[in-house]
């Protein structure tokens, strides 16, 4: 947190906690059911901090918040997303914490040896460079899944992309509307593109002079910096989120590389710039994603929510999007698979459709 007055620290924590208590309102898991939800779904979060925080710096803290987490300023969130993913979390704290919270914990060696283990295991079932392109889900017959290499049969079919990403995807017979207008919905949403990298050094030079690594700013083209290096030290690793869309100067790779040394450079010094290695995702080039974190707008979770599970003739949707804890985190992508395979087998005990 940045340094506050008591008046502005009595103003932001005060909204805080209203927030924390609307989102414990909500059905779990079920927002869209929720009374009120229409209501709070077609206000933003921007609009209801504006009717109860007096000081502009908690508004400004809560874009902090909102820029950082979720890739998006609070006059576009929708009120009721937000409160759902507080209501996910637990809370706005467990958010924002590194130490005990969503930011705390990582994977030794990097997060995707979970799916390289899991294709290991799995062995030639895992197949690579298959895009799909059309599903049929045909009476009588097994679900086929169409690739630019041939035809996949299944009897059941688990779909776990974000909702706007299946809308490369050609279904037959077609999805219903609610969720051909979930996806299309998401497809459309105001979101910043973000960029996410690492910069790599000998050792985590900074721990030597007593700083951990970490800066948030509302000045800097850097929304985030964490200390990403192995608890050895064996390296150092400064790991950033940025977005071109409020930078435009960093729009290509050499000008945001040298930019971002240049930033790293005014918070750790100029050792920052004696760098061993770089490397990036760009999510807004990524083809197979419409994008890293995706926040709702205004009136899409009350209207379309319910679609988010439900299945649609024999086919089951996963993903974190669908999760009813950590909802956009990995921990309910996970959640979302469990939930999804007992859905699977409960159907597939029932027998054919």
């Amino acid at each position: 947190m940045p340094d506050f007055s008591p008046r502005q620290g009595y103003d932001f924590f005060r909204a805080a906690y209203k927030l924390d208590r609307l989102s414990k309102q909500l059905p779990h898991g079920t927002p869209w059911l929720a009374g009120n939800a229409a209501d709070l779904d077609n206000k933003t979060l921007g609009a209801w901090l504006a009717e109860n925080t007096s000081t502009v710096w908690s508004r400004e803290v809560f874009r902090l918040i909102t820029r950082a987490l979720m890739a998006g300023y609070p006059e576009r969130i929708s009120l009721l997303w937000f409160l759902a993913y507080l209501r996910s979390a637990g809370g706005l704290l467990p958010l924002c914490l590194n130490d005990g919270g969503a930011q705390d914990l990582r994977f030794e060696g990097g997060s995707q040896l979970v799916s390289i283990r899991m294709a290991e295991a799995l062995g030639g079932r895992v197949r690579l460079e298959h895009p799909v392109h059309q599903v049929v889900d045909a009476p009588g017959g097994p679900v086929e899944v169409h690739t630019p290499h041939g035809v996949l049969l299944a009897q059941r079919l688990i779909v776990a992309m974000m909702p706007a990403d299946t809308l490369r995807i050609d279904f037959s017979p077609a999805l219903p509307p609610a969720r051909q207008a979930l996806s299309a919905g998401w497809a459309r949403l105001t979101r910043l593109p973000i960029v996410k990298l690492s910069v790599i050094y000998d050792t985590p030079f900074w721990r030597a002079q007593g700083l951990n690594g970490s800066m948030q700013s509302d000045r800097s083209p850097i929304q985030l910096v964490f200390d990403n290096s192995p608890d050895d030290g064996s390296i150092g690793v400064l790991s950033c989120f940025l977005s071109v869309a409020e930078v435009p100067a960093a729009a290509h790779r050499r000008d945001r590389e040298r930019l971002v040394l240049d930033e790293l450079a005014r918070y750790f010094g100029d050792r920052a710039r004696a760098t061993v290695g770089y490397v990036e995702k760009d999510w807004a080039t990524d083809p197979w994603s419409t994008g890293c974190i995706t926040p709702l707008g205004p009136g899409l979770l009350s209207q379309f929510g319910p679609a988010l599970r439900a299945p649609v003739g024999r086919i089951h949707w996963a993903g974190t999007e669908t999760a009813d804890r950590w909802w956009g985190f990995m921990d309910g992508a996970v959640r979302s698979g469990e939930r999804v395979a007992a859905e699977v087998m409960a159907a597939s005990r029932a027998g054919p459709q």
